[in-house]
């Protein structure tokens, strides 16, 4: 009997850890870091509240992309609920109660976002450098994306310089920023703040940016069809923001040749060169001869310069046939019949 009791209270007690305790609570505002690109569904529970084996579990699974710095998502909860319970139908929790779940990166509700641009005698340094990092990050993220870019070199750097502000003291749980174009290199940063979810005011900051990049630079006069070589190209640092048809050092191969004349001092435009050519005339290469029912392999002799996907004509070595093909990697002559 005694032995039992026993047995029962331990059944007992173990079922009320693991079945009587607090279920995870999906939380209603998720926030993300602003180095983290991803949303995990381990994102949208608090960490204390799963066991070890659930958060690896949940943070296995992508839920999506994160938002940009500032900027806040909206996702339907039954939306989110369903991916949980497709993914992982054993695992037990408390839905959100609201209808929509809110997704913020780069702001933390422990410590809410606040905007303090000063002018003049009383202008604080630290404050504005909170609004100059948003921007930076933000700016660096979006734009750089958009325009297809990446910092390729470590001693390139964008510049930024912020025009004075009007005094603005404005607190939120949540910020959500926008930058525009109003100038070659002119901007203006938009600063919404909102808190819980209700929009309060904004803050207008412009400014100007820089990306200094090393640019091809012509230390002559270049003619037409010349081949671009080391005695002919030098690189100084230049904005590329507004030099975007420039080319960069990082992206600058030697060997390019000139598709129009290009004057002493001027930077390199991507539009006035062209790769070299992947093969040369008259340089002899294999071709492959497909007649459906047999291959054959033979040696050619190009009639022209050609780039890869290109259709050019060859000779035959031994029968002197002229042939044509597709320029493939190798270099190879596609040939089919």
């Amino acid at each position: 009997m005694r032995r039992y009791f026993l047995t029962l209270l331990f059944f007992t007690t173990v079922a009320f850890f693991y079945f009587g305790g607090e279920k995870p609570q999906m939380k209603t505002h998720v926030y993300i870091a602003a180095s983290n690109s991803k949303i995990y569904l381990s994102d949208f529970f608090s960490i204390e509240q799963l066991s070890e084996t659930d958060y690896k579990r949940l943070s296995s699974y992508v839920f999506g992309f994160a938002p940009l710095v500032g900027k806040t998502i909206e996702f339907d909860t039954d939306y989110v609920v369903g991916k949980l319970n497709y993914n992982f139908p054993d695992f037990v929790y408390s839905e959100a109660e609201t209808e929509n779940i809110l997704v913020t990166k780069g702001v933390n509700s422990e410590n809410p976002v606040e905007i303090c641009i000063n002018t003049g005698t009383e202008k604080s340094e630290f404050d504005l450098e909170i609004a100059k990092n948003m921007i930076t990050e933000y700016f660096l993220c979006e734009y750089m994306k958009f325009e297809g870019e990446e910092l390729a070199d470590s001693q390139e750097f964008t510049e930024f310089d912020f025009e004075e502000a009007e005094q603005f003291k404005i607190s939120g749980d949540s910020s959500r920023i926008n930058i525009s174009k109003y100038g070659n290199n002119e901007y203006i940063a938009t600063f919404s703040i909102y808190s819980e979810n209700r929009f309060i005011s904004s803050v207008r900051i412009k400014f100007e940016a820089r990306w200094l990049r090393n640019l091809a630079v012509a230390d002559r006069n270049i003619n037409y069809g010349e081949v671009l070589g080391q005695d002919l190209i030098s690189f100084q640092k230049e904005d590329f923001i507004s030099n975007k048809e420039s080319i960069p050092e990082s992206d600058f191969s030697f060997g390019y040749i000139a598709k129009n004349y290009i004057r002493e001092g001027q930077l390199v435009r991507k539009a006035s060169v062209k790769p070299p050519p992947y093969v040369l005339r008259g340089q002899v290469i294999q071709a492959i001869v497909d007649m459906k029912s047999v291959t054959v392999n033979v040696k050619v002799k190009l009639l022209s310069d050609g780039a890869i996907g290109d259709i050019v004509k060859a000779m035959n070595v031994e029968s002197g046939a002229i042939i044509s093909g597709v320029l493939e990697e190798g270099p190879v002559l596609k040939v089919n019949y």
